[in-house]
């Protein structure tokens, strides 16, 4: 892992990072209530953040650190319950957004095609894409099977194919 990377999830976990208030307990974590002693807990301060850097690594400063110190200290903060956020990829975002087209396309079928709406899809997949379900098309294929629903609608609900 690249140095600014780690020092990025260092300062966004030290950021949501709670110290426990019990002055017995003093545990870090992430939620609003110690998991150990059940006491509230309060925002770790900068001065709580240094004494932490301090204590895990010898270093009261990210910037001074060496690579093994600084995965030490994300480790540690791992351990206390943090979850770093991996970032999807464009594909990801794109499949999402399929995924949501299907949806929404199934939601509103019935509305714009009537009682019968998933065989005249069906069927209107395998003529035009042919494909056999709304899963395997592609995003541009759906936005094309929505204008076929909403042109649906506006004719009545008649099903008119134009002759290729």
């Amino acid at each position: 892992m690249y140095r600014q990377k780690m020092l990025a999830k260092i300062h966004i976990a030290a950021n949501q990072a709670r110290i426990c208030t019990n002055s017995n307990c003093r545990r870090l974590c992430f939620e609003g209530v110690c998991p150990s002693c059940g006491a509230e807990t309060r925002q770790m301060s900068e001065m709580d953040y240094r004494r932490f850097l301090l204590n895990c690594t010898g270093v009261s400063s990210c910037g001074y650190m060496n690579r093994e110190q600084l995965q030490r200290v994300i480790k540690i903060f791992e351990l206390a319950g943090f979850v770093f956020k991996k970032r999807g990829t464009l594909q990801e975002a794109m499949n999402d957004s399929r995924l949501a087209m299907v949806t929404k396309i199934e939601a509103e079928a019935e509305r714009y095609l009537g009682e019968n709406w998933k065989t005249r899809i069906r069927g209107y997949c395998r003529k035009v894409f042919n494909k056999d379900d709304l899963r395997f098309l592609t995003f541009k294929e759906l936005r094309h099977i929505w204008g076929f629903m909403r042109r649906q609608q506006k004719k009545g609900g008649k099903v008119i194919y134009a002759a290729f």
